[in-house]
């Protein structure tokens, strides 16, 4: 891969800043599309973090744009808490969004999220302008079971220690999860989140890529064709359970190849 700009940037507001870094091609080409990137959150942010770098560059080789973003109190962006609610990370998604806009001028905005950034991108999608493109990677789809699952890996690990256990029952601060704290109030707006109701299509094209195809997925497929998107849902090359091997990246080159070919029919 080659042939890539890279501008380290912060935006948003002056109340909730953001980091992101735009890619894009070293040509002064026009791009059609931009691609705004959100890593997922948590400890699944370092696993997928080099595979959506090397996304990006490949988004900006094939001529196109691309803004990766962190989500405030998260990577590199300011902020020493987590929100109260997911709405305060899916108006993260609409900023980036708008700023991928504005920078570029590119006539259409594609979103990609990964995991729990999946649902956010899902939810701006629904009740933000519509996007060109959709591309959901292993989505989160029903909230409770996730948040069920961060108290089923924190204990894992605290089993995994010598000594005894310090347990991983959710208190009022929240619960920690391999070193990260969910606050009571985020975890319970993540136990109450399921997809939204779609009045119109949140995307013309969508990309669902799971490494186990789900029926929660296939419903959302259907609902989404519905409502007029055309869909696809497909088996990744990823490996799955994520919360397994933890060191382990997840998103391999061939998802990447994958995620532009889908891409370049917009571009």
């Amino acid at each position: 891969m080659g042939g890539e700009r890279i501008d380290p940037l912060f935006f948003g507001s002056a109340e909730r800043r953001l980091f992101g870094c735009h890619h894009g091609p070293i040509e002064a080409a026009t791009a059609k599309l931009g691609l705004v990137i959100a890593a997922p959150l948590g400890h699944e942010y370092s696993r997928s973090h080099r595979a959506l770098r090397q996304l990006a560059e490949l988004v900006a080789s094939n001529g196109m744009r691309a803004l990766r973003f962190d989500f405030a109190g998260t990577g590199d962006s300011p902020g020493d808490e987590w929100p109260a609610s997911l709405a305060a990370w899916v108006a993260d998604v609409g900023l980036a969004q708008r700023e991928l806009s504005l920078r570029t001028r590119v006539p259409r905005v594609a979103l990609l999220g990964v995991r729990l950034s999946a649902a956010l991108a899902l939810e701006q999608a629904a009740s933000g302008p519509a996007c060109a493109s959709l591309v959901l990677l292993n989505p989160i789809l029903d909230g409770e079971a996730y948040a069920d699952s961060l108290a089923e890996i924190e204990q894992r690990f605290e089993d995994s220690l010598p000594g005894p256990s310090l347990g991983s029952s959710p208190s009022r601060a929240g619960l920690e999860c391999l070193g990260f704290l969910w606050p009571a109030a985020l975890l319970e707006s993540l136990r109450q989140w399921r997809p939204p109701q779609f009045e119109r299509p949140p995307a013309a094209r969508v990309l669902i890529l799971e490494s186990t195809l789900s029926e929660r997925a296939r419903k959302l497929a259907a609902e989404l064709e519905r409502v007029g998107s055309r869909v696809q849902h497909t088996l990744s090359s990823g490996l799955e359970p994520w919360n397994e091997d933890v060191d382990r990246g997840l998103v391999p080159t061939l998802d990447l190849q994958r995620i532009v070919d889908f891409l370049r029919e917009d571009s």
